[in-house]
């Protein structure tokens, strides 16, 4: 099972194959931290059916997504008869993921520390008897 969030690199290519199923393939960046900063490692992903549609109605280069998915290796051969592997992650399920951040004019959650603060300290300040 693989786990990835990260943002299109393009839009999506979405298809049909003789069957008439669609098909959508996107390439997902996903950001890791090296010694020396950050760098982003390119995901070719796939998927079929319903999923391949949302792909295709909603989303566009550099949205946000989460996906869940297996590692699939599919083998071709090339107009010039070269043969070739590729090794991509088929979606099995997709969450649009939003990019806003929380508003500051609204209040948070308090924190388990702030919650800790907030707790009476001493048995007399409870609000009934111990």
């Amino acid at each position: 099972s693989v786990n990835l969030v990260g943002r299109l690199g393009q839009n999506p290519k979405v298809g049909a194959v003789t069957s008439g199923s669609k098909v959508a393939s996107l390439s997902l960046g996903v950001n890791r931290k090296t010694k020396e900063g950050e760098t982003v490692d390119w995901f070719d992903c796939v998927a079929w059916g319903k999923t391949a549609d949302l792909i295709e109605k909603y989303l566009q280069k550099g949205d946000r997504i989460g996906i869940t998915g297996t590692l699939q290796t599919r083998n071709f051969e090339t107009a010039n008869g070269d043969k070739r592997r590729v090794v991509e992650i088929l979606i099995e399920r997709l969450d649009f993921l939003s990019d806003k951040k929380p508003d500051a004019a609204q209040p948070t959650e308090p924190t388990a520390q702030t919650a800790a603060e907030a707790a009476p300290t001493a048995p007399s300040e409870l609000p009934f008897e111990i």
